[in-house]
Order: structure tokens, then C-alpha cells, then sequence
């Protein structure tokens, strides 16, 4: 069984799972799911039972704080002590380089994520990783490839450089993604809006949650980032369906590499409560000046109302 450690997987693995009608989920091939919360209790019989555990290092768009280093060792810790055999699995997007250790070094067995995320550095164009324990490897590597290649083929499509330059240069660009966080927590928190995580708590990622509270303000807020983006500044950014989701989203992400989540960017899906999450930022001034532009619409916005 598959159990979902932290509670509802992101919406984008509802439709892997099976949770949604689609053809070729883990559903289909004979794999059951069920979820628990480890935060709020912990529900025994069903960890018992469950042979992978996935923690969800990243809240989404729940508009939560995302688990910190220090609460997934304290859920492994525990999911471990009632059920030894259990394969722990983080999905770390957002969070590479946010505290001195990965999840690999407080006891998950494999830890994923993008590369078009912190992982990249902003230089890396495609793909993910995935790293762990031998045995697990051992496993996904041929059903990644094939049997009896696994990861002899290593990484394809002449971007090995690519992939090891951004791994290289990933430390620094979190780093300054960080501080771009930060700011914006302090800075719309003093002009009023709710934020998650305040600017001086512990982070588990890079993202920086704004409760904004109306769909007017949710546009306004990504089409100031979208305009001091370096490309397709002057789109225009509007919700629009996207596959894996539910509702309406709102992207605003002008970057060079196309879906980079560590390059600056703000997203939001269009439903209550009308958050937007801030993240990346490939410098720190550059994501200054996204919170400085976005406050100003904001304030316009709320002048013509």
C-alpha cells in the first residue's frame, strides 16, 4: 500500500494515484492509497500496512507551512518505529539547500525532485532526480530504463553539462531565492496580509505564501511579476486551465527555461482562500523589485476600488 505520510498528495499526483479517473494510474496496476496526517496524529494500523511512505516536504497549494528537516526526521523516526520495513519516500521539490541537511541524512530511504527547481540552479533545462538507498535504486533504475541497463545509460539528450553546472551553482541561487522570500514576508506582512511562513520562522522550501483574498488582487500580484520578468514581459498573464488541475491557474513566470520554479515566479490556483505563491529568483535584488512592483499594482488596485 502507498500511504501519503503528510496528508493530501499535490494535486498534480491525484491523477497518478488513481484518486481521479485517468488511464494508467498506480490504481489500474493494482496499488492501493490511503493518507494520514503524522503531523496532527499518528494512525498506526495504517502505517502497519503500508509498505511506501511518501512525505510531501512542500505544503502546495494548501496554504500551509511546509515541513521543516526537523519534522520529517521526527515523522521518520516514528512511521520507523512502528513499521521497520516501510520505504520512505520525500519529495523534496523546493526544498534542496533550504537547511543544512537533506532528508537522506535523517532516514528516508529515497528522496526525489525537478531539476527545473532548486536541484538545477536556474541552468539545468529538463528532468529530476532521485536518490537513496541502493536497494531502492536498484529497483527504480530498472524500471526507469530497462532491466539490466538501469543507470548505465545515465543522463541523455547531451545535457550532462548542463545537469552538473546547475547542480554546482544550485547552493547560491537557493541561497539568494531565499532571501527573496524573506523579504516578501516581512514586507507584506507589515502592509497587511496574511503570511505563511512569517519572515522569521523556521523555512522547509523556498516558497512564499501570500493570502491576498480576492481574484482581482491574485491577477494584479502576477501580472506585476510577470512585468519585471527578463522574458515575455509584457504578456499577459490570465488563469487558464492546466493539466492536473481542478481549477483555473495563475502562472506568471517569465524565465528562460520554461516551468523554472527557482527562476522568479508566482503561481496560484483561482479557489478560496486566493493565495499566491512567491518563489525563486535567481538574485535577490530581482526578487525585490517583484515584491516592490506587486505592492504598488496592489495599492492601485485598491485605490480604484
Amino acid at each position: 500500500m502507498l500511504l501519503y505520510l503528510s496528508g493530501d498528495p499535490y494535486e498534480t499526483g491525484e491523477a497518478i494515484i488513481g484518486l481521479r479517473k485517468v488511464t494508467g494510474s498506480l490504481k489500474e496496476y493494482g496499488i492501493k492509497f490511503d493518507k494520514t496526517d503524522m503531523t496532527k496524529n499518528i494512525e498506526e494500523e495504517k502505517i502497519k500496512r503500508a509498505t511506501v511512505g511518501v512525505i510531501q516536504r512542500s505544503g502546495g497549494y494548501s496554504y500551509k507551512k511546509s515541513l521543516t528537516i526537523g519534522e520529517i526526521s521526527e515523522m521518520i523516526k516514528k512511521a520507523k518505529a512502528i513499521n521497520p520495513n516501510i520505504c520512505i519516500v520525500v519529495d523534496n521539490c523546493y526544498g534542496e539547500f533550504v537547511d543544512e541537511k537533506e532528508p537522506t541524512e535523517v532516514g528516508a530511504d529515497i528522496v526525489v525532485g525537478s531539476l527545473i527547481k532548486n536541484m538545477g540552479g536556474a541552468i539545468t533545462p529538463t528532468g529530476g532526480y532521485i536518490v537513496g538507498k541502493e536497494k531502492y535504486i536498484k529497483k527504480i533504475e530498472a524500471m526507469l530504463t530497462a532491466p539490466g541497463t538501469g543507470r548505465e545509460i545515465g543522463p541523455m539528450l547531451s545535457l550532462t553539462r548542463l545537469f552538473l553546472q546547475g547542480v554546482f551553482f544550485a547552493p547560491l541561487v537557493v541561497s539568494n531565492a531565499l532571501k527573496g522570500a524573506i523579504f516578501a514576508a516581512k514586507f507584506f506582512k507589515e502592509l497587511g496580509y496574511d503570511v505563511k511562513p512569517l519572515f522569521n520562522e523556521e523555512r522547509g522550501d523556498i516558497v512564499q505564501g501570500i493570502l491576498l483574498g480576492s481574484p482581482e488582487k491574485l491577477v494584479t500580484f502576477a501580472q506585476a511579476v510577470q512585468g519585471v520578468s527578463p522574458i515575455d514581459w509584457d504578456a499577459e498573464v490570465l488563469p487558464s486551465p492546466l493539466a492536473g488541475y481542478e481549477n483555473d491557474i495563475l502562472m506568471a513566470a517569465g524565465t528562460f527555461i520554461q516551468g523554472s520554479s527557482i527562476e522568479l515566479s508566482a503561481d496560484a490556483p483561482m479557489r478560496e482562500p486566493y493565495a499566491v505563491y512567491l518563489q525563486g529568483g535567481i538574485y535577490y535584488e530581482h526578487s525585490k523589485l517583484a515584491s516592490l512592483f506587486a505592492a504598488e499594482k496592489l495599492i492601485k488596485l485598491k485605490e480604484k476600488i
